[in-house]
């Protein structure tokens, strides 16, 4: 089968396309976490326009007829189950801080990939955008983690950054924090499994 069903006991099931997007943040909190879960990829419209909440993927689905969407829905509620939220509310909140961070820097990517004079938009969105945020992580990185542990947020930015690393190879050059951070968690045997998943497609590109 060329689903690559992750685990086949796995009590939830993300469904989403054969790519790295949206679905991303989720499957890296959920390797990390040890929160098994089975990535359906060949859902189907007619199946999702009616069955998810917003009639639209990514959509996690559970026992008891459990449905959620909403991306970052999906991946918080994962990390509430792996408990990579934050044990205190202060942890709590600079977790959060990145996942908004992260959702942001994927907002601007979107736009500019979409973006007609594409190629102008998204040089820009790397040589402009992108470095702006990678210097505000540089100052909040702490050893070689972004909230001085592993939560939520830090794997999300992990997880827009692998996105990214596929577009500009050295984007973090400038970024010795960021990348030691990056190249950490990059090397985690939890997570290469993921990352380094061939069968998952890139859904964004350059020219």
């Amino acid at each position: 089968s060329d689903l690559v069903v992750v685990n086949m006991s796995a009590e939830y099931t993300l469904h989403y396309w054969s790519i790295r997007a949206r679905n991303w943040p989720t499957l890296v909190i959920a390797a990390y976490g040890g929160f098994p879960i089975n990535w359906k990829r060949d859902t189907g419209a007619d199946y999702y326009k009616v069955h998810s909440p917003f009639g639209q993927l990514p959509l996690l689905t559970g026992p008891d007829g459990f449905v959620l969407g909403q991306s970052m829905a999906i991946a918080r509620f994962v990390a509430r189950e792996t408990k990579l939220q934050g044990d205190n509310a202060a942890d709590f909140a600079k977790s959060e801080q990145l996942i908004e961070a992260a959702v942001e820097i994927t907002t601007a990517l979107g736009t500019a990939h979409s973006n007609p004079e594409k190629k102008v938009a998204m040089d820009k969105f790397f040589g402009e955008t992108l470095p702006r945020y990678l210097a505000i992580l540089e100052k909040l990185a702490t050893g070689e983690t972004l909230t001085g542990k592993v939560l939520a947020g830090d794997l999300t930015i992990f997880a827009t950054l692998n996105v990214l690393s596929s577009l500009e190879a050295d984007a973090l050059k400038d970024y010795p924090k960021v990348k030691a951070f990056y190249d950490k968690l990059a090397n985690d045997e939890k997570i290469k499994a993921v990352i380094e998943d061939e069968t998952a497609g890139f859904y964004y590109t350059r020219q």
